[in-house]
């Protein structure tokens, strides 16, 4: 390690200070709720549109020729006066992270479904299409809310005990994570797809299989 990379790790920046809070997160419910067997992803902060987070498998790559997934949160929707629901999001695509290394990958064409949403169950979150008990469980884009007295309340509530905050949020941050944007079933044939990445939006029919010609991301249904 060069002397500027010493630097840059020895220093309490708000930039390792932001990403060291979601890392000790990370490995607290990896150890908490899936036996510390989630291998390690690089975590982002994106504002993707409409999504409190995501899951890409297989996102970086280094000279060495490792490869690494990349779970993303979305700043916009987090809050100190939220963190538990905001904590839920992460443990969510934490979900996604196990599926695609010990389950049967469901992405991207079925990325909630039963075997992810059983995995969900397990930890104490339950998957709901509107984020309110009597939801569809499986669907391309999916909520969920706590099961009372499930694994993840209890791991969560000590988490926070012990005095986990975010150092750093951002200014006008929507104090709610889950159900900012119910997804409601429509009628209509076209659906809006979102790229993962820069937030272009396209519309076309349900099932597409579509990649982003400015950044080369997938489209997710929003």
């Amino acid at each position: 390690m060069n002397q500027t990379n010493e630097g840059i790790n020895n220093a309490a920046t708000p930039t390792l200070v932001t990403y060291n809070e979601w890392q000790a997160a990370y490995n607290y419910f990896n150890e908490e709720l899936f036996a510390g067997k989630l291998p390690e992803c690089i975590i982002t902060l994106n504002r993707s549109a409409r999504l409190s987070g995501y899951f890409y498998p297989d996102k970086y790559n280094n000279k060495k020729g490792g490869i690494k997934d990349e779970l993303s949160m979305n700043p916009k929707y987090i809050t100190n006066k939220n963190i538990f629901e905001a904590l839920s999001t992460l443990v969510h695509e934490m979900c996604h992270v196990w599926q695609h290394h010990y389950g049967v990958n469901g992405f991207p064409g079925k990325y909630h479904n039963k075997e992810w949403g059983t995995e969900m169950k397990r930890i104490g979150l339950m998957p709901s299409r509107t984020g309110k008990p009597g939801g569809a469980e499986t669907g391309s884009s999916m909520l969920d809310y706590v099961i009372e007295g499930g694994m993840f309340e209890k791991v969560c509530k000590q988490f926070i005990s012990k005095g986990f905050l975010i150092s750093w949020t951002e200014v006008g941050a929507i104090p709610v994570c889950k159900g900012i944007d119910e997804v409601k079933e429509k009628s209509i044939k076209r659906r809006r797809y979102s790229c993962m990445s820069c937030e272009a939006e396209v519309w076309g029919i349900p099932g597409l299989k579509i990649t982003c010609d400015l950044c080369k991301s997938s489209f997710v249904l929003s």
